[in-house]
């Protein structure tokens, strides 16, 4: 067998691969509809002039396997499995969507522009926790010793320093880069005062328990937290309605609809500015809540005109 038969073989295993219901067909995004798509035309049979058969078969499977949501492997994992260095795997993709798409029907080109395929992926893709604890591993395991002191109950920066030998420094970094998105909160001084009530907030289940907790919070603490992504309870009512699909630049009567529901809402206020202070007004909600106040929104008449 040659190898133009050899690719040919290996991409009809790709197809069927992909048409037995792969993850990679059901998480909506721009990049995989556009490999689907392509994959149909036959624009992966198509190699770049210059490079060996055999390699463009690897890209395509660096590929395929890169961009399937159903896949947990870490680019170490994808980079020892298919003989190419960490850092490249990303680049691999990259090349694999530039030519598939440059080998796809001008139809298809239109339907997707090869800026949007190529930003599609900044946001990185979902990881099991299973995946993000051997990354760590790998990497010393600092983010996974802070992880279990918190899931001991230690959540103070000072005392998970004292158990670790991590520094302030490294565990500040981690919880900035690696525990938020593992949905770890790691308290610092700003916010050790408001620690027990923090704690709380993510147990409680009474509306108005929970309304006294969200108000009694300082704005900035959930600012700092909300913007560091540590606390992923946060929801700003702005990215709310944006979701639920109104329009709209008056926050004002959807926390009064809310908070009508009996939906915990908090309104805080911060100061800005030097010689001419103003006064920003912010309204924050828990994320758990998010479907149950998207109904409430969509449910409220007098909310309709500002629908899209």
């Amino acid at each position: 067998m040659n190898d133009g038969m050899r690719v040919g073989v290996f991409c009809d295993k790709i197809c069927v691969y992909m048409e037995r219901g792969s993850a990679i067909l059901k998480h909506k995004t721009v990049v995989q509809p556009f490999i689907k798509d392509a994959f149909k035309e036959g624009a992966h049979r198509i190699k770049p002039r210059h490079i060996p058969q055999d390699q463009w078969a690897r890209q395509i499977m660096i590929g395929v396997v890169y961009n399937d949501s159903g896949s947990t492997a870490t680019h170490e994992e994808l980079a020892k499995k298919y003989g190419s260095f960490r850092q490249s795997i990303s680049e691999s993709n990259k090349f694999f969507l530039r030519n598939l798409w440059n080998n796809s029907s001008s139809e298809l080109q239109g339907k997707y522009p090869l800026n949007d395929i190529l930003t599609a992926r900044k946001s990185r893709k979902p990881w099991s926790q299973e995946s993000r604890e051997r990354s760590s591993l790998s990497q010393g395991g600092a983010s996974l010793k802070i992880k279990q002191q918190v899931e001991s109950g230690i959540t103070d920066i000072n005392e998970i320093s004292k158990n670790t030998g991590l520094s302030k420094r490294v565990i500040a970094t981690s919880a900035r880069f690696v525990l938020r998105e593992w949905g770890v909160v790691v308290f610092t001084r700003q916010h050790a005062p408001h620690r027990e009530d923090l704690e709380q907030l993510g147990k409680e289940t009474d509306d108005k328990k929970t309304q006294d907790l969200l108000d009694r919070i300082p704005c900035h603490v959930i600012l700092n937290l909300k913007r560091k992504r540590e606390a992923s309870q946060f929801l700003s009512l702005s990215s709310l309605i944006r979701e639920a699909g109104f329009r709209t630049r008056y926050n004002h009567p959807f926390a009064t609809s809310l908070k009508n529901a009996g939906i915990p809402i908090s309104t805080k206020e911060k100061v800005v500015g030097g010689a001419r202070p103003q006064t920003q007004i912010y309204y924050i909600l828990l994320s758990r809540h998010k479907d149950r106040a998207i109904q409430a929104l969509k449910q409220d008449q007098g909310l309709q005109r500002f629908q899209r």
